[in-house]
């Protein structure tokens, strides 16, 4: 497996485990994160 690159599934799955560690905050900037990682996944 190739460590540069992730599948959207575990970027998601992250997010997630990041959403339930931190709460508010992170039902806020999860959401961006995932649009970022798809826009530069698609650049790529």
């Amino acid at each position: 497996m190739k460590h540069d690159s992730h599948t959207a599934e575990e970027v998601a799955e992250a997010l997630g485990v990041a959403i339930l560690m931190n709460g508010g905050p992170g039902t806020v900037h999860a959401p961006r994160a995932f649009a970022a990682y798809e826009e530069f996944a698609a650049k790529t």
